[in-house]
């Protein structure tokens, strides 16, 4: 089950970059938000974030850099 998750949240980082990139290009802007929800201690253990949702929103936000974007990370996890 783990290894289908990974791959689920594989192909959804590589759609959420696509969409950041064509969003901010269409709008003429430089930034575009990454939502980090559902990512703290409180839903996730250190472990699963560290397996998971880190990789995850490291490559969200390389992938904005490399596309000459500003990604600002926004979370509601305490």
């Amino acid at each position: 089950m783990p290894d289908k998750v990974k791959k689920a949240v594989e192909v959804g980082t590589d759609a959420m970059i696509a969409l950041g990139i064509s969003n901010a290009k269409r709008a003429k802007g430089d930034r575009v938000a990454v939502f980090v929800m559902r990512s703290g201690a409180s839903f996730l253990s250190p472990r699963l974030f560290d397996e998971i949702s880190f990789p995850s929103i490291k490559r969200m936000v390389e992938g904005y850099h490399d596309a000459g974007l500003t990604a600002r990370a926004y979370s509601t996890a305490a």
